[in-house]
């Protein structure tokens, strides 16, 4: 006696078990599941496919049918044995583990709580050492691990060296946002944190104190340019640069205020306006060219220079030669005299002119001899003609105005 086959797949019923929905479709990725599920269907009618079959029934390219029965492999529901798929008995599995368990338990007179089979813990791959992990995150979660998602711990505490205390953190923060798969949440962040070099709790901490801080300048700059809406990506990247440029929120909002005038406000155009700023700051206008104000600041800087350059080589001389020294100081005496005698009567102008010119000549030998410039107590400014002032007598600029204007470029961009 025997039944005739089923030939029409829409006559044939697929068996599913309960716990591989459960456990594992509710968290795996749309196509995977369709891959599953068709592939189940064949299975159960005894009828041979390949990949590609099963990618045309899904719709999809055939190395992602691969791809889904790898990840059902490591999921541990599926066996791939010369690239034929064997579908496992997840119910049977569980329940030679148990029985396994029992066994043990029975031969060491240890009396423990048997944990239904629907809990992630009695999974014969989980570690012990992992399970008051396991238990804290299935209630931040409210609903058990799948086992999918307990492959993923034990690879973040046994793979990637990932604190504990970082993993649970990251599941009550997915928990706060309420998004809709907590566990996958956590481990993507967990993953992004470790590939931020963040590998203490600590380190972790600041970087979310200093995330929420950028947010909520994000949020401000935003709501101030009248969008009523979050920062895109690149929109964040742009804010960003204000930001690690040291930019306070108050100095950000100034620039955008702005940019209030134009139709339609936005955040490339306030990075224009804080860039010409800074431009601004540093003395270089719209057009490139130094501001007159900073040309100026330059030229002080450069008379300055000049006067201490001035300064220091007569200091040196007068140490090195103390009778150029007193010369020197007998000159301007005398000389001042003389101007008293020359406003004044009854002086000696005659006697005081003859000492000025003995000690001048004794002075110019005395220059000479030692190859001292006679006009080693004169500032040299670097343009004579304009006392380095940029400035002619009757108000014009100098000749060497683009000559200076350059080096204040240099100047502005070394200072």
């Amino acid at each position: 006696m025997r039944r005739e086959n089923i030939q029409n797949v829409y006559m044939f019923d697929t068996r599913l078990e309960n716990i591989v929905i459960n456990e594992h479709l509710v968290f795996a990725p749309g196509d995977f599941v369709k891959v599953y599920l068709v592939g189940l269907m064949y299975a159960d009618m005894n009828k041979a496919v390949d990949n590609s079959e099963v990618a045309v029934t899904v719709g999809i390219k055939e190395d992602k049918v691969k791809e889904a029965w790898e990840y059902w492999e490591k999921a541990g529901i599926v066996d791939i044995e010369d690239e034929e798929i064997v579908f496992k008995n997840v119910k049977e599995a569980l329940l030679t583990c148990s029985l396994t368990e029992n066994s043990s338990n029975e031969q060491n007179d240890i009396n423990k709580d048997v944990k239904s089979s629907s809990n992630s813990n009695s999974h014969p791959l989980i570690s012990k050492d992992l399970s008051e992990l396991f238990d804290k995150l299935e209630k931040i979660g409210n609903k058990p691990l799948s086992y999918v998602n307990v492959d993923k711990i034990r690879e973040l505490v046994d793979g990637f060296s990932v604190d504990e205390e970082i993993i649970i953190l990251a599941h009550e923060l997915a928990l706060k946002k309420k998004v809709g798969s907590i566990y996958e949440y956590a481990y993507k962040t967990v993953i992004n944190w470790t590939e931020k070099g963040l590998d203490s709790i600590e380190a972790v901490r600041e970087h979310l104190h200093n995330s929420d801080s950028r947010y909520h300048v994000y949020r401000t700059v935003m709501k101030y340019l009248g969008f009523m809406r979050n920062a895109t990506k690149p929109e964040q990247e742009v804010i960003d640069k204000w930001i690690d440029d040291d930019m306070s929120l108050d100095e950000i909002l100034e620039a955008c205020k702005k940019t209030l005038s134009i139709p339609n406000p936005n955040l490339n155009y306030v990075d224009a306006v804080i860039k010409n700023e800074k431009k601004k700051e540093k003395g270089i206008d719209e057009e490139g060219k130094v501001t007159r104000k900073k040309l100026n600041e330059y030229m002080e800087h450069v008379r300055t220079q000049a006067e201490d350059n001035r300064n220091a080589l007569v200091s040196k001389i007068e140490k090195e030669y103390p009778q150029i020294a007193e010369l020197s100081e007998d000159i301007r005496s005398l000389s001042l005299q003389l101007i008293k005698a020359t406003v004044g009567s009854g002086a000696d102008i005659d006697n005081i002119k003859a000492k000025v010119d003995n000690k001048t000549k004794t002075l110019d030998r005395m220059l000479h001899s030692n190859n001292i410039p006679r006009d080693y107590m004169e500032i040299k400014y670097l343009c004579p003609i304009c006392q380095d002032t940029c400035l002619l007598d009757d108000g014009r600029s100098c000749k060497c105005l683009p000559l200076r204007e350059s080096e204040a470029k240099n100047w502005i961009k070394n200072s």
